[in-house]
């Protein structure tokens, strides 16, 4: 195996760890929201050592722009949480649920 490109959530480190341990050379672990058509962020990391307690969701991946944004649409300082805000293209302009609302 020469890359492992995984995405979802959280990557279980162990599970990361384990890939590179066993020979893994690289990994990406990767994040987008429904609206992005594939990820916006990316977080590589080639050997076992780079992992700590967790595994990242990574930085902004080219042609993306990236924002933490609280309830109320403001930007998040550093070291909080909040949700991402992606833009760029690949991204829908809206998202509908399950009855078919906006969101």
């Amino acid at each position: 195996m020469q890359v492992l490109v995984v995405g979802g959530d959280t990557a279980p480190q162990g599970a990361v760890r384990a890939t590179l341990e066993l020979g893994g050379r690289h990994l990406s672990n990767s994040y987008g929201r429904t609206e992005v058509t594939v990820y916006a962020t990316a977080f590589e990391v080639s050997a076992a050592e780079q992992i700590g307690s967790e595994v990242p969701i990574g930085r902004r991946v080219s042609n993306f722009r990236t924002v933490l944004l609280d309830d109320r649409l403001n930007l998040v300082p550093d070291g909080f949480g909040g949700k991402i805000c992606a833009g760029g293209p690949g991204v829908l302009e809206q998202v509908e649920d399950a009855e078919g609302r906006s969101r």
